[in-house]
């Protein structure tokens, strides 16, 4: 029987009760669908980057003298073993990679780690996340459906805090992409958002639902979510 993820979604939190014997307690939150949105709907989205630049100013090339020097640095370390390895055999040299079909992702933003994810339909559509923006992809067509940030994939929810930490993973029994990301940094503004695509076409219809990032009330707010399906519930670490 299929799920109808866009009635409403459970979230239960558990924590330990401070009594004479500690025992594992839980509290339901029934999630109402927050709102919805249609990629091909979308306006654009200029997903404005801040680069800080830490050089000298006039010095353009300071990072490449860097790695120069650390690279003179190893070749002298192991120039002693220049000549064993010219001596390696054909079998203890590993084989180039053969690359099959390629395409341009989701672009760089100097952000460490990338904290990237893909998932891939039965059909041969590609949803990847990186950091804060959203790749789609059609390999029947070898074209791009739609690249842009989590603010612009989110924008129908209204949340203004950044968006960040996404994950994504298809579920092939209801045949839908699952996207989880967290929005704000702090106690007070973190939550973390969940989109449902209502087929496996990433550029129609998605519903979304906010959850609480703080939902036991303190000082504490989510971050680097870990996701993980079953046949009938989606886990949220």
């Amino acid at each position: 029987m299929k799920n109808n993820y866009h009635h409403s979604l459970f979230l239960i939190t558990f924590f330990l009760i401070a009594s004479a014997n500690l025992f594992a307690q839980h509290t339901p939150f029934k999630i109402p669908l927050s709102a919805t949105s249609n990629v091909a709907e979308n306006s654009a989205d200029w997903n404005p980057v801040l680069i800080n630049f830490d050089n000298e100013v006039g010095d353009e090339f300071a990072e490449d003298k860097i790695l120069s020097a650390q690279k003179e640095k190893v070749m002298n370390l192991f120039s002693v073993h220049h000549e064993a390895l010219i001596a390696q055999t054909a079998r203890d040299i590993i084989d180039t990679p053969y690359v099959g079909r390629n395409f341009p992702g989701n672009n760089y933003d100097n952000s460490v780690p990338n904290d990237n994810e893909i998932a891939i339909s039965n059909s041969g559509y590609i949803v990847s996340v990186m950091n804060s923006t959203i790749f789609m992809y059609d390999l029947n067509s070898d074209t791009t459906i739609s690249y842009m940030s989590l603010d612009a994939f989110a924008t129908s929810l209204g949340n203004v805090q950044s968006k960040y930490d996404p994950k994504v993973i298809y579920d092939p029994l209801e045949n839908k992409f699952i996207v989880v990301f967290l929005a704000g940094f702090t106690h007070n503004t973190s939550s973390i958002i969940v989109a449902f695509s209502e087929s496996d076409q990433p550029a129609q219809s998605w519903n979304f639902y906010e959850l609480p990032g703080n939902p036991l009330n303190d000082t504490l707010w989510s971050d680097y979510p870990m996701v993980a399906l079953t046949e009938h519930e989606l886990f949220i670490t």
